[in-house]
Parts: structure tokens; sequence; C-alpha cells
């Protein structure tokens, strides 16, 4: 903690610096890397992190969920023994496309009922 504060600058606990942080605390090298740090927000801007219309704020959050439904779709498919036969109505209740349709909500309550599934089946493998 002490090495980030120059010696002329007093600190005291909780932390109050009289000096100005990017001058003294920042390891930067050379004046124009000075903003190097902040470069960052000028290329990628809120909106491409977060989206600009709800719309694509919701796509933004949507997506894992939707790679996370492949994944356990195509793990299913290859292997229904990864759920024990009375879960299998999960999988075939609903197609992967009418799955991907659903709220956030939704999407969210059936993976962790997926993974409360599965977890049944190693509990049992473990007993046995």
């Amino acid at each position: 903690m002490g090495q980030c504060f120059p010696p002329s600058c007093s600190y005291s606990w909780p932390i109050r610096c009289n000096c100005d942080y990017l001058d003294h605390c920042l390891p930067l090298t050379d004046p124009p890397s000075r903003l190097a740090p902040l470069a960052c927000w000028s290329t990628k801007p809120n909106s491409v992190v977060h989206g600009e219309s709800e719309a694509e704020q919701a796509e933004i959050l949507l997506r894992p969920l939707h790679q996370q439904l492949h994944d356990y779709y195509r793990q299913f498919h290859e292997d229904p023994s990864f759920l024990l036969p009375r879960h299998h109505h999960l999988f075939t209740g609903r197609m992967l496309e009418q799955r991907l349709k659903h709220s956030y909500d939704h999407i969210t309550c059936w993976l962790r009922t997926v993974k409360e599934a599965h977890l049944v089946v190693l509990a049992q493998d473990a007993q046995l």
C-alpha cells in the first residue's frame, strides 16, 4: 500500500491522498501512455458492451443462456443417461427451438432444474 504513494504524499487510513493519482500511483512510463488504460473506452463504448436498445440488452443477456441450452440438448442427445429416465421429459417435452423462445426467467429455471436432475445421477453413481 505504501509504495503506491510517493514520500511527499500524505495519506492516512482510510486512505486520503492529496496527490494526483494518475501522476503518482499508476505505473506509467511516458506521457503519451498516460491515458492508455482509458483508451478502451474510446474504442468500446457502453453501447457495445451493454447494447443500445432493450432488444440488444436482452440478446446480450440471453446469449450465454442459449449457449447452455444448446450444450445441454447436445449432451442429452449424445448420451441420454446424462439424466435419469424420469427426467427425460425436460428434453422431450419441448424442442430446442421452442425453448430458445422462452423468457430469461423461464430458461434460468429450466437450466437449474436440469443441473439438479444431473446432480441426482451423480449422487446415485457415488453411492454405487
